[in-house]
């Protein structure tokens, strides 16, 4: 049996970066804008008063990134699907210049991955694999895989219905969709992607935090 492969992107899907920025930049601009503020992709718009270069500028300094932080239990959730043989990959659409220190903060938290696990590009249609957990509308729209949509403030307005996408309240529930996916999708062969025990395992592990 073939292992199926998650996909999952990484800023505000398994961690929170819009939180420890706008907290950036409201304490040196003296601003007081919200992370619950930005409903649009484009955050320039939520600060009219700085340019694009002052928004951008904490992406810009490794110690920023001492302060994103992941989402509670996403580290132990994903470990589990790992560790019961599934395939993980990180996608993400970063610039160069930021891929060590995003590569830092992924391996400082999720110690089971590599750089095997990590992809960065900006077609992730392109990437193979069975589902893609995601907060970005684009990303999602054309993919060959199935579909996630974390709900976040920027991507509320997007009407999920007609679509082939699921949208969920957050990266938890995201991998738990994408388990129960792989578990009742089956193969030419009748094989489901993921066999009974490993289903099972997966189960009793959430089950013990209280997590289904």
């Amino acid at each position: 049996m073939s292992r199926p492969t998650l996909l999952i992107d990484a800023d505000d899907t398994l961690w929170s970066l819009i939180d420890p920025w706008t907290v950036a930049l409201n304490e040196k601009y003296n601003l007081n804008v919200k992370s619950e503020d930005i409903t649009d992709w484009d955050i320039c718009r939520f600060y009219p008063t700085l340019t694009k270069e002052q928004v951008f500028a904490p992406l810009e300094d490794e110690a920023f990134y001492e302060n994103v932080r992941p989402y509670k239990s996403i580290v132990w959730l994903l470990y589990i699907v790992y560790a019961v043989g599934c395939k993980i990959k990180v996608v993400t659409s970063i610039p160069k210049r930021h891929i060590k220190m995003k590569a830092d903060l992924l391996f400082r938290y999720f110690p089971y991955l590599t750089w095997e696990n990590l992809v960065v590009t900006d077609n992730k249609q392109e990437v193979d694999g069975f589902v893609l957990i995601d907060d970005r509308v684009d990303n999602l729209l054309g993919g060959k895989y199935r579909k996630i949509l974390i709900t976040k403030p920027h991507n509320k307005s997007f009407k999920t219905w007609g679509t082939d996408i699921v949208r969920v309240t957050n990266t938890i529930e995201g991998i738990i969709r994408a388990v129960k996916m792989m578990f009742h999708t089956r193969r030419y062969n009748d094989e489901p992607l993921l066999s009974d025990e490993q289903y099972e395992h997966i189960n009793r592990a959430y089950e013990r935090e209280g997590i289904t």
